[in-house]
């Protein structure tokens, strides 16, 4: 594959993450603006919360790969943060956020690991 080809390959991934992404916020928003009185407020609000939980957990799944690559006693192979990301939100973060939520975070995950 070329440079070129490569390029917009990536371009065409982060765009298919961001129009994902964009699509979970919208229906976030309406679940929440049928729930709450305020809804628009407090889904701007969640989304805004959820989109920097999933840059802080790119940025530490990075910190941890970094950290266990230095280790003598690690098995063969590297973290793989994409991975241990969809674990750790499946494992923590699934059982403690509504299902709109989780899908939110779970495409800005994705968004921020594309752009890490």
């Amino acid at each position: 594959m070329n440079r070129k080809a490569s390029f917009a390959s990536l371009a065409e991934a982060r765009t298919d993450l961001l129009h994902a992404l964009d699509a979970h916020l919208a229906d976030f928003a309406e679940e929440t603006q049928a729930r709450v009185l305020a809804g628009r407020a407090v889904a701007q609000a969640d989304s805004e919360t959820l989109i920097h939980l999933a840059g802080a957990i790119a940025a530490s799944l990075i910190g941890w790969r970094d950290l266990v690559e230095r280790l003598d006693i690690a098995r063969a192979g590297d973290l793989d943060p994409a991975r241990a990301g969809a674990s750790l939100l499946e494992s923590v973060f699934d059982e403690v956020l509504a299902p709109s939520a989780s899908r939110i975070l779970t495409a800005a995950l994705a968004l921020a690991q594309a752009a890490a």
